[in-house]
C-alpha cells in the first residue's frame, strides 16, 4: 500500500472497494513483468474481486516501472 493509505483502511483485496480507501487509491495495478506468476494472479484478482468494475486495471510493465 503506499504511505498515504492507512493500513487499517486497507487489510484485504476486498477494502479496496470500501469508499474511503478508493478515494485515496490509483486505479492502475502495476505489472512487474509479462513472465512473473505473481503477475497472472494479480490479473485475475481483478476480476475476481470485482475490482474492474471500480475502475481497477491491470498494467502490463516491466520492474522499472513498477519501482
Amino acid at each position: 500500500m503506499p504511505d498515504y493509505v492507512p493500513e487499517d483502511q486497507v487489510a484485504a483485496i476486498a477494502d479496496l472497494l470500501k469508499p474511503d480507501a478508493a478515494l485515496r487509491m490509483s486505479r492502475r495495478i502495476q505489472d512487474i513483468n509479462a513472465g512473473a506468476g505473481i503477475s497472472r494472479f494479480s490479473k485475475a484478482m481483478v476480476t475476481e474481486y470485482a475490482l474492474d468494475g471500480d475502475g481497477y486495471y491491470f498494467a502490463q510493465g516491466t520492474e522499472a516501472d513498477c519501482f
